[in-house]
């Protein structure tokens, strides 16, 4: 009776280690939020040529005047996620975005935070395997 309860509980272990470690999707501005953005937004903002307005600027508005709009890899530091939720880190309440339509649904803010949080990229990342030594005759 042992043996069997010791296999179960291994297996059931070991499947749980492989399931979390299952790969996060990857976002791109250009893929992916640039089609959010512009079917839920695109009525107040350009999100064509938005990128290097969201990545780098910092807010204009009151009370998040001078704090980064996106935070790379800070998505609750991040003045647009806080725009999105309607939401301070402090509990208080702030305009949500988008005005004119309501809030966006869970899933949508969701895919916000995870580009956010993985770079944020403006293109998918490939990765190369290259040795060491072939990253530095590139650099030579």
């Amino acid at each position: 009776m042992r043996r069997p309860l010791l296999m179960l509980t291994l297996t059931v272990g070991i499947a749980a280690v492989f399931l979390s470690g299952a790969q996060q999707p990857r976002y791109s501005y250009s893929e992916d939020l640039v089609l959010l953005f512009s079917q839920e937004c695109g009525d107040c903002h350009d999100w064509h040529t938005g990128y290097s307005r969201l990545v780098g600027p910092t807010s204009v508005y009151s009370p998040t005047t001078g704090l980064p709009i996106v935070n790379p890899s800070r998505p609750d530091s991040s003045v647009l996620v806080w725009r999105l939720e309607g939401k301070l880190p402090s509990g208080g309440n702030i305009g949500q975005m988008p005005q004119s339509a309501g809030a966006l649904p869970a899933e949508k803010i969701k895919m916000v935070r995870d580009w956010i949080s993985q770079g944020p990229l403006d293109l998918p990342v490939g990765v190369h395997e290259r040795s060491w030594g072939g990253v530095k005759e590139l650099f030579r």
